[in-house]
């Protein structure tokens, strides 16, 4: 991928999260209901003032030669891709293809960089003292309580013959939550923490990605669970908040230890496959 197409991807994608954002917080194009756009309002919030200068910081850290700003930038068009899957469950509103342009030109955007990325001179920067195993840990650890968690109210959804009560306060057919994250998401941080355990050099990739992808989405469930608050939805569970906070914690915590571990000329670090 050439530093112009970046470029001019990365402003784009950052023009249309304005406009994205800024319709929903100050324009009110939401039609979903309490439970949903308070949601969607409280991501907005942290997409804007957060996610959106660490878009632009990253790339042009990136643009500098940073390997750390280059992988904190794959992980935040990973957040904004993860994001914008959710246009299946946002009512239909003028913003549609402000949605959908988001969508398309971020997940093309992080494909052309993975592909075009050179895994092994990535991992090649890691030293020994980049916390290996206990962001593999921490990843394998995360993948399997999220898949526990989402799993065990869709089983006994299925044995009772109840809908989660997560889709009917949606007032959606399905749970795009569930879809998401059980079907991609979870996998991701399971094989994500293999490949990194076994120093294969696309774990270090995966591994720095995800760990990004812990932050922005710990911070705007946050966002979610303040702007529920605020709305005084009576579903809002305010036990879930230290939850959050602990996933966000968590991942800044391991992610400024293992990006730390990251020098200019690399360390030759061995066992990759």
């Amino acid at each position: 991928m050439s530093a112009r197409f970046r470029f001019r991807a990365t402003l784009a994608i950052a023009t249309l999260l304005v406009v994205a954002t800024s319709g929903g917080l100050f324009f009110g194009v939401y039609r979903d209901n309490l439970w949903v756009s308070s949601q969607l309002r409280g991501q907005d919030f942290v997409s804007l003032v957060l996610v959106l200068p660490a878009l632009l910081v990253s790339a042009r850290l990136l643009e500098r030669g940073s390997e750390v700003g280059r992988l904190v930038w794959l992980g935040v068009m990973g957040y904004i891709v993860y994001s914008y899957l959710y246009i299946f469950g946002i009512a239909w509103n003028p913003l549609f293809l402000v949605y959908l342009a988001l969508l398309t030109l971020s997940a093309f955007t992080l494909v052309r960089a993975l592909i075009d990325l050179d895994a092994d001179s990535i991992a090649s920067r890691f030293t020994q003292d980049a916390p290996i195993k206990a962001v593999s840990r921490y990843l394998l650890g995360f993948g399997i309580a999220l898949g526990v968690l989402w799993g065990m109210q869709v089983i006994a959804a299925l044995v009772t013959g109840d809908t989660p009560a997560s889709v009917t306060s949606a007032g959606h057919p399905t749970s795009v939550v569930f879809i998401l994250d059980l079907g991609l998401v979870v996998p991701l941080f399971i094989l994500g923490a293999r490949m990194l355990r076994r120093r294969q050099a696309w774990g270090f990739v995966l591994a720095s990605i995800l760990l990004v992808k812990g932050i922005t989405e710990g911070l705007a469930l946050l966002g979610m669970s303040l702007f529920m608050s605020l709305a005084n939805h009576p579903d809002f569970d305010v036990a879930l908040v230290p939850l959050w906070a602990c996933v966000t914690g968590a991942s800044a915590y391991l992610a400024v230890h293992f990006f730390g571990g990251i020098h200019r000329q690399g360390s030759g670090l061995v066992g990759r496959s």
